[in-house]
């Protein structure tokens, strides 16, 4: 059975996660503020680009591997050869979009995902949502859990309510659909 998305406990020793959020962390001043689509505010956060080289890019790849056995997507690699660290405080949130399939070098985006950072229960509100036409799903929060989507699929980043949450997330490519 194909699901549309699925969550691995990667099991992560807490001291890596640690360790790339520290890293992350210290560039701090390097994160970007909130992206506007048009004329609305389609979401508030900090983000900071990770070049694909950066070693917890074969953690990803890895899991993704796993993942596609479900999906069983045609794909490359990590797509725009970076993956993105957001860090959302209190009033932060990315409202409903899509991984559009934007194309880089041929590629399209095909596989999302989102590796929880942060300890769910540090913030208040901050869910990862998926709309499933007739009903929301609602993402894992735990630590070192990893969330692998269809990029095609809407989702949403709610309002944080107290605390902050750090993630990074990314696309997995490959060829244009067919």
């Amino acid at each position: 059975m194909i699901h549309d998305y699925i969550w691995i406990n990667t099991e992560i020793p807490s001291e890596l996660i640690d360790n790339a959020a520290e890293v992350l962390e210290a560039k701090e001043e390097l994160l970007t503020e909130s992206v506007t689509y048009g004329e609305t505010d389609a979401r508030s956060s900090k983000q900071l680009w990770v070049p694909e080289h950066n070693w917890i890019t074969g953690f990803i790849n890895h899991y993704a591997g796993l993942a596609n056995q479900n999906f069983q997507y045609h794909l490359t690699g990590v797509h725009g050869s970076a993956l993105q660290y957001t860090h959302y405080k209190q009033g932060d949130y990315f409202d409903w979009h899509f991984d559009e399939p934007t194309p880089d070098a041929g590629n399209v985006r095909k596989l999302s995902f989102s590796l929880q950072l942060s300890d769910g229960d540090s913030y208040e509100g901050g869910d990862l949502q998926f709309n499933m036409g007739r009903e929301l799903q609602i993402a894992p929060r735990t630590r070192g859990t990893i969330i692998f989507f269809d990029s095609r699929i809407s989702h949403r980043v709610t309002k944080i309510k107290s605390g902050e949450r750090r993630a990074l997330v990314g696309w997995m490519g490959g060829p244009r659909w067919r």
